[in-house]
């Protein structure tokens, strides 16, 4: 299994598995999105939301989805997990964990947000946190103070 930073031709596969999400979530009729709606937020010319992919076969079976956030008590960007998500068959291998790291740790699109340790601010809803318990542990989600 490969991550990789999504690209527009993965909009598509990224919008099912929003779906899917949606649907383990017991709301599959609340995707209101479409992948015209995402592939303008992760593509558009100011893009607004950012996404890595977790590939096996040639078959995307997870992604992240997440955004930028700035704190002003602590001067620091940071990052707000929206979305992770990996389909059941692929879980287990520690994809989710790859997805979250290598979502963290990609500076190319602020100089100002470097991804070593200690300059993030981490989020995601609570009803994530028991999928995420494991990520505390990296150095690079760790919140300052």
């Amino acid at each position: 299994m490969g991550v990789r930073a999504a690209t527009r031709e993965d909009v598509h596969a990224i919008h099912a598995l929003i779906v899917a999400l949606a649907t383990y979530e017991r709301a599959p009729d609340s995707v209101i999105a479409t992948p015209d709606d995402l592939e303008r937020a992760l593509f558009g010319a100011s893009p607004s939301v950012f996404a890595h992919v977790v590939e096996h076969e040639g078959v995307i079976v997870g992604f992240a989805l997440w955004f930028t956030t700035y704190s002003t008590w602590l001067g620091k960007h940071g990052l707000w997990l929206e979305d992770l998500f990996v389909l059941p068959e692929a879980r287990g291998r520690n994809v989710g964990l790859e997805l979250l790291r290598c979502s963290a740790q990609r500076p190319f699109w602020s100089p100002a947000f470097s991804g070593e340790p200690g300059c993030f601010k981490r989020g995601w809803l609570s009803r994530k946190s028991r999928a995420l318990n494991g990520c505390y542990s990296a150095p690079c989600y760790s919140l300052p103070g």
